[in-house]
């Protein structure tokens, strides 16, 4: 063989040069989102070189068949890769943020701390860790192999309603949950939780009074959540309602033990409801009544919600 020809067969496989067009070649990726029980508008596949982790292109599709599958394309030169994928986009989802986007290995997702959407949206995700694009793969040959793809569901939506009696003593404004113990985080390479945990903030803005009544009835509110963390701290719901003449009445509910973790999340919603009127959840109910030519603004803070009421209550999770 001539040495000009060896030299020629090594070059053509040789990653330290500069690349061409023809080095390069098309990885067909499938993301299969029956399993999440979701068609997303849209979807993120996030590439990253394997050796450093670094972030090294991004791709967004809506290209679904109607079988709920994504079916696209990457065009990568010889090396080796690391993946991730998510439905909609880092900035479209209502109640997800994302940090350390960067490298593969600290790209997490965060629930927001509030939580003012009327519809929240869960987050479904799904990695490969190694995979390698080869000479063989490229120009004319095309002997690329498919990535396949199944994501999981990394968060729940949690429906909160609350029984309130003389509910026509709140304001119209709309009142204010939270629930501490959280997960605040996972890492979606690891498929794990980070260590920190949270209170989430929620609104509820959905009222009704009981069929037949003019005085009682419920409140509800939504959030989306990870799970309860593992780290020694209490899941309480606390709620602060607001009456009309702008003055507050504060409850809680111990809902420890009550929430799964990280994992064993439903498919479906995750409900509960509080002031049912047990032994165990006494009735939430406003004894005072305030003036109803009251006026002014609705403007409180976190810190500042006073003594409260703590008790236990059943968790009804629907879909495990």
């Amino acid at each position: 063989m001539p040495l000009f020809a060896f030299h020629a067969m090594l070059a053509g496989c040789d990653t330290r040069r500069e690349r061409f067009d023809d080095e390069a070649a098309w990885v067909r990726v499938e993301i299969d989102w029956r399993q999440a029980g979701i068609c997303p508008e849209g979807v993120s596949i996030y590439v990253f070189e394997q050796e450093t982790g670094k972030k090294f292109k991004v791709l967004h599709t809506n290209e679904m068949r109607a079988d709920s599958v994504t079916v696209d394309s990457l065009n990568l030169h010889i090396g080796r890769y690391s993946l991730l994928v998510f439905n909609e986009t880092e900035r479209s989802h209502s109640n997800v943020s994302f940090r350390g986007t960067s490298y593969y290995h600290t790209f997490e997702a965060c629930t927001w701390p509030v939580a003012k959407v009327v519809t929240p949206n869960v987050l479904a995700a799904a990695h490969v860790d190694a995979f390698e694009v080869t000479c063989e793969m490229t120009g004319r040959r095309r002997t690329c192999p498919p990535l396949l793809l199944v994501p999981k569901r990394l968060n729940a939506i949690a429906e909160v309603t609350v029984h309130v009696k003389s509910l026509h003593y709140l304001h119209v404004s709309e009142q204010e949950g939270a629930l501490s113990g959280l997960i605040e985080g996972v890492f979606l390479a690891a498929e794990a939780p980070g260590a920190a945990s949270a209170t989430h903030y929620f609104t509820l803005n959905g009222r009704a009074f009981y069929q037949g009544s003019s005085t009682d009835g419920i409140l509800k509110g939504t959030l989306v959540i990870f799970g309860a963390a593992t780290a020694p701290s209490e899941n309480i719901l606390s709620l602060r309602l607001l009456l009309r003449d702008m003055t507050e009445c504060l409850f809680e509910r111990n809902l420890s033990g009550k929430l799964p973790g990280y994992g064993d999340l439903p498919k479906n919603h995750l409900k509960f409801e509080v002031g049912l009127g047990t032994a165990d959840d006494p009735p939430i109910e406003i004894t005072r009544a305030p003036d109803n030519n009251a006026n002014g603004i609705f403007q409180v803070k976190v810190d500042e919600w006073g003594e409260s009421i703590s008790m236990d209550v059943l968790v009804d999770i629907e879909g495990t």
